[in-house]
C-alpha cells in the first residue's frame, strides 16, 4: 500500500496541484459543446482534470489518502470543494438559464464532490483498481439524471 520510502507532503502540498487542476476543468467547460448535457460535460471535465495518469499512480494515492483522511488537510479541504462546487454551480446554470442557487446547480455540485469521494475511496481500497474508472462508476451512480430533473419540476409544481 504506502511505499515506506515515500515521505509524505506537508498539508499545504497537497494542495499545489489544486489550482492547475480547477483551470484546467474551468478551460474544458468552456471548451464544451453547448448542446451537451451540462452535467455530463461537468462529469467528463472533472474527471479528466484531477486524472494526472497512471504514472502517478502512487503521488496520487498519497495525495488521496492526505485529503481523505488527515485532519490537517481536512481542515483546508472546505475552501477548496467551495471552489469547485462555485465552477460547477455557475456552469451548470449558465447553461440552463439559472442562477448558481438553483436547486439543480447546486445538486449538480455537490454530487460532483461526493462522487470524487466516493470513487477516491473504491481506487484506495484496491491497488490494482484504476482512478479514472472508479471516478465514472461513481459519477454515474450519483450525478443527478433528466429523471431527477422531470422529478423535481413535479415536486416544484406541488409547492
Amino acid at each position: 500500500m504506502v511505499n515506506a520510502g515515500y515521505r509524505r507532503p506537508p498539508a499545504s502540498m497537497v494542495w499545489v496541484e489544486s489550482a492547475a487542476e480547477l483551470a484546467r476543468f474551468r478551460r474544458l467547460l468552456t471548451e464544451a459543446d453547448p448542446a451537451d448535457d451540462p452535467a455530463k460535460v461537468v462529469a467528463a471535465a472533472f474527471i479528466s482534470s484531477i486524472d494526472h495518469g497512471r504514472d502517478k499512480d502512487e503521488w496520487a494515492r498519497h495525495r488521496a489518502e492526505l485529503i481523505l483522511h488527515a485532519p490537517a488537510v481536512q481542515a483546508q479541504a472546505n475552501n477548496v470543494y467551495r471552489q469547485w462546487r462555485s465552477a460547477v454551480a455557475h456552469f451548470v446554470a449558465h447553461r440552463r438559464g439559472e442562477g448558481p442557487d438553483a436547486p439543480y446547480p447546486v445538486a449538480v455540485s455537490h454530487a460532483v464532490l461526493a462522487a470524487s469521494a466516493a470513487g477516491h475511496e473504491i481506487w484506495l481500497a484496491d491497488p490494482t483498481a484504476d482512478l479514472v474508472s472508479c471516478l465514472r462508476k461513481m459519477f454515474a451512480m450519483m450525478m443527478p439524471t433528466d429523471d431527477a430533473q422531470v422529478a423535481m419540476k413535479r415536486i416544484s409544481s406541488r409547492e
